[in-house]
């Protein structure tokens, strides 16, 4: 997914940057009795400051109403930059993409230099596919400002997806030459190197980390990421459990703690996660292939294919949602399903994923096949079942028939 959202209000620098991370600070505090309050020309800059916490607050639960508290804030500071970014935020959030561009290029047009605003822009810039621009957009800055670094680490994850490694790889390492201790940059250089099935120097680097910081949750979630690729998935549990107790707002964590709970078929826990990570980022594709697993293994068919569809609206080259919406259709009778298309859609999704999947060994596309075959099996099974069942209705039809027609008969000779 790559999208890193930062947290309404002030006090955002220690920016989440892991690549499926949605990050930010803290969220500020402020009492439920402000968050109604309306903001006139003549109020001071602290009780805008104030308003604009209060907006975070209500943010999740009542977004219209937050966003037009913002936006009676920046009609009245019209010089202030952060009602609109915290805007962008909310239409972010809400799946507005336009209008959350729009709004972090007006907060850019106040305060050229506003990092976050620019961090967040070129997230959208991705989401909406223009991945060219977002990189232009972050090295511009990163030229007129190299001591960005959360931008540079941003750049970095870019090229991560890109598959860019030897040029996350030098931009890293160019940010740890000025500042040893930056986090960012030693998760991104642990990301690399687990990337590359160099499982040791990752956890070497994540263990550097932590002494700088022990209790970082981008460091704990690749911590997870790394005990995964080992197997050791109890260990990783524990890490990502322990990531979420340093933010619960990461749905990366969320994402990934689900699919474990799924391997380990704890399916309700996997449910509560994955649901926790779509609520927090509605366009995470992969949260909803892992959610329509969930769901499946709670045999919640319906939808468990629900999901699936929505993972593959997301994103289209999510192949492997083709494989499970085949077997979903392939195992079991979903209702409203016509029993005996029931094998021709399973059919068809497989057919559709042999055919996607270019990158498939040949005994992957043996077990293809022979799906496809017990999909035609289940189809001759149905109709000949069908066809059997017709009959018996014939014929329990029939002496009824025959004596209703004998009955008749008598009555005409009375």
């Amino acid at each position: 997914m790559g999208s890193i959202w930062a947290l309404l209000g002030q006090g955002c620098a220690n920016q989440s940057v892991s690549p499926k991370t949605i990050g930010g600070a803290e969220r500020p505090t402020t009492s439920a009795k402000d968050s109604s309050r309306e903001i006139s020309p003549s109020s001071t800059a602290d009780e805008l400051q104030e308003l604009v916490r209060s907006a975070t607050e209500i943010a999740v639960k009542a977004p219209q109403r937050a966003l037009g508290q913002l936006k009676s804030a920046a009609k009245a500071y019209p010089e202030a930059a952060q009602p609109h970014y915290n805007m962008g935020v909310i239409y972010e959030r809400l799946g507005q993409e336009d209008q959350a561009e729009a709004a972090y290029q007006r907060a850019l047009e106040i305060k050229p230099d506003y990092n976050l605003a620019t961090e967040n822009l070129a997230n959208v810039l991705i989401l909406t596919g223009r991945t060219e621009d977002a990189i232009r957009l972050l090295q511009a800055a990163v030229q007129s400002k190299p001591d960005a670094y959360a931008l540079r680490a941003r750049l970095c994850l870019i090229w991560i997806k890109l598959g860019q490694l030897e040029n996350a790889e030098r931009e890293a390492k160019g940010i740890l030459k000025v500042d040893e201790q930056h986090i960012g940059a030693l998760v991104v250089l642990a990301n690399i190197f687990l990337r590359r099935g160099q499982k040791e120097l990752a956890t070497s680097v994540l263990e550097r980390a932590r002494t700088i910081k022990n209790q970082d949750a981008r460091v704990l979630s690749m911590m997870g990421n790394v005990y995964v690729s080992r197997g050791q998935h109890p260990e990783a549990l524990k890490a990502y459990e322990k990531a979420l107790e340093v933010r619960s707002d990461l749905p990366e964590i969320h994402n990934n703690l689900g699919a474990l709970q799924v391997e380990a078929q704890n399916f309700e826990p996997a449910i509560r996660h994955l649901e926790q990570a779509i609520a927090l980022y509605p366009k995470y594709p992969e949260a909803y292939q892992n959610l329509g697993n969930a769901l499946k293994g709670a045999k919640r068919y319906e939808e468990a294919e629900k999901a699936y569809r929505q993972s593959l609206e997301l994103d289209g080259q999510a192949h492997a949602v083709l494989y499970n919406l085949g077997i979903l259709h392939l195992d079991n009778q979903l209702s409203g399903v016509d029993r005996l298309e029931r094998w021709s859609i399973a059919e068809n999704y497989l057919k559709s994923f042999l055919a996607k999947e270019l990158a498939l060994a040949q005994d992957e596309k043996a077990q293809i096949q022979s799906l496809l075959v017990e999909a035609n099996r289940g189809r001759k099974r149905t109709q000949k079942l069908i066809e059997r069942e017709k009959r018996q209705e014939l014929r329990k039809k029939g002496p009824e028939q025959s004596s209703h027609s004998q009955h008749e008969v008598a009555s005409e000779r009375l």
